[in-house]
């Protein structure tokens, strides 16, 4: 897997990006900075399904995950969820040529961030969507 595209504020804290199909959040395992906003593109292989494992998951919890949160992207543009609070062990599936996943931290409480791998495996090999 190749590397992903990588944003974030100047002269703040780098986003990071995808390492050995790793992506953390910034700053992770520690607190991850106010004011993030990083954007991660991950291709996919084609003919296959990728399997998004939220490994370790703390965002800052908000019923509309409206202050910080991580939202996962198809590659037609639609928001296919967005995720905040505590999801470790979440799993996502998605097919198609790559996944955007746009994280966001605003001015107010910090947690742990997140730890997330990707396994590419081929279509059908799951037949129901963790989402």
């Amino acid at each position: 897997m190749q590397d992903s595209m990588t944003l974030g504020p100047p002269g703040k804290q780098a986003c990071g990006s995808v390492v050995n199909n790793t992506l953390k959040s910034p700053g992770y395992p520690n607190k991850y900075p106010n004011y993030m906003d990083c954007d991660f593109q991950v291709p996919i292989p084609q003919n296959m399904t990728m399997n998004i494992s939220f490994i370790d998951f703390d965002l800052e919890d908000e019923s509309s995950c409206g202050y910080d949160y991580l939202k996962i992207i198809n590659d037609g543009g639609q928001v296919v969820s967005t995720y905040c609070g505590q999801k470790t062990g979440h799993h996502v599936l998605l097919s198609g040529d790559h996944v955007v996943m746009k994280f966001h931290s605003d001015g107010g409480d910090q947690s742990k961030g997140f730890l997330i791998y990707f396994t590419a495996v081929p279509h059908g090999k799951y037949n129901h969507n963790y989402n």
